[in-house]
């Protein structure tokens, strides 16, 4: 009985360890799709960043674009 009982725990705590070494694993993965999601999030923080600048940049130069068309007349007008 006794060899049998040690059998059966030796079989028991084999499969303890590889469900333990699977769950490692999976942490693991886990951690690894959570760093890729921060990347990703930072990418898309820094694409909306630049977006805006780009749209900003735009804007200031129809700003000036208008200002500088609006005052044309008035130079040909002082010369």
């Amino acid at each position: 009985m006794l060899l049998v009982h040690n059998v059966v725990d030796d079989d028991d705590d084999d499969d303890d360890d590889d469900d333990d070494a699977d769950d490692d694993d999976d942490d693991d993965d886990d951690d690894d799709d959570d760093d890729d999601d921060d990347d990703d999030d930072l990418m898309i923080l820094m694409m909306m960043m630049m977006m805006m600048m780009m749209m900003m940049m735009m804007m200031m130069m129809m700003m000036m674009m208008m200002m500088m068309m609006m005052m044309m007349p008035l130079l040909q007008i002082s010369t």
